[in-house]
């Protein structure tokens, strides 16, 4: 193994406990296979009418309604979320 495929292959887990590759080294994960969990913050929507937000880093949409104020939001999108008339972060008294 050269150019890295073996620090590759040790992150990925599949060298067994010889040290000798197992089947499939050179192949690249799946997509999804390697989430890196990311916080997520509850954001309360106060206004009457339904609204979608998509967010800039994600790309994830969300939507708020009277009968969905509070939705779980990926940290990264609810900074810009935080600008939008009637949208908050839950107080926890």
């Amino acid at each position: 193994m050269c150019c890295g495929k073996k620090r590759r292959a040790l992150a990925l887990g599949s060298l067994s406990a010889a040290g000798s590759p197992s089947a499939g080294t050179d192949q690249a994960p799946k997509a999804g296979s390697l989430r890196i969990s990311t916080p997520e913050m509850d954001l309360l929507y106060l206004r009457q009418s339904p609204i979608q937000l998509r967010g800039n880093t994600t790309g994830r949409l969300y939507q708020f309604s009277s009968s969905q104020r509070v939705q779980t939001v990926d940290q990264r999108d609810a900074a810009i979320f935080l600008r939008t008339p009637g949208l908050f972060r839950p107080t926890n008294n």
